[in-house]
Formats: C-alpha cells, structure tokens, sequence
C-alpha cells in the first residue's frame, strides 16, 4: 500500500508536479493583466496567434467566480455552421 507521502498515478509523481505547474501558469495568466487588456478590447495577438474575438464565460467555479475562456473568429464560425446544422433537426 502506498503511504500517504506518495502519489500512485500512472504517470508518476513527476507528472503530477508538472501539470500542477501548470495550472498555477494558467492561473496566473488568466488573473493578470493581459486578460484585462483583451477584455477590454484589445485586439492584438497577446495570449495566441489568433486575436480573441469574444469572451465566453463559465458557469462558475468551486470558488463560485465565472472563469473568462477567449474564443478566436474561427471558433466562432465552427459553432455558427454547428448551430445551423442542429437548428432544422431540433425543429422537426
């Protein structure tokens, strides 16, 4: 049995640590002020190689804030043509 010191994933405990890392990374970049910039209508390529077209927001979280998820035109059109798609079958 593996004592409580110890991680047993199939990954390992390195793993672990390095997606750890990186949620504090996401954390930190989405509370910052590059998120504010675009939020407030900066249309530069800041977070990506495409501008954010929209924000979409969450429902919220454990913590009950609505987390901020950018959106890029092209996403935009994907749920467009998506929509277009379900709207005559849902009607019938």
């Amino acid at each position: 049995m593996a004592s409580d010191s110890s991680l047993s994933t199939p990954l390992g405990q390195a793993s672990c640590e390095r997606f750890t890392e990186a949620l504090r990374f996401i954390e930190e970049i989405t509370s910052k002020a590059d998120i504010r910039r675009i939020a407030n209508g900066d249309r530069s390529p800041i977070l990506c190689s495409y501008p954010i077209f929209e924000f979409l927001t969450s429902s919220g979280t454990s913590a009950g804030k609505r987390k901020l998820m950018p959106t890029i035109a092209k996403e935009m059109e994907r749920r467009q043509n998506l929509y277009s798609l379900l709207m005559p079958v849902i009607h019938l």
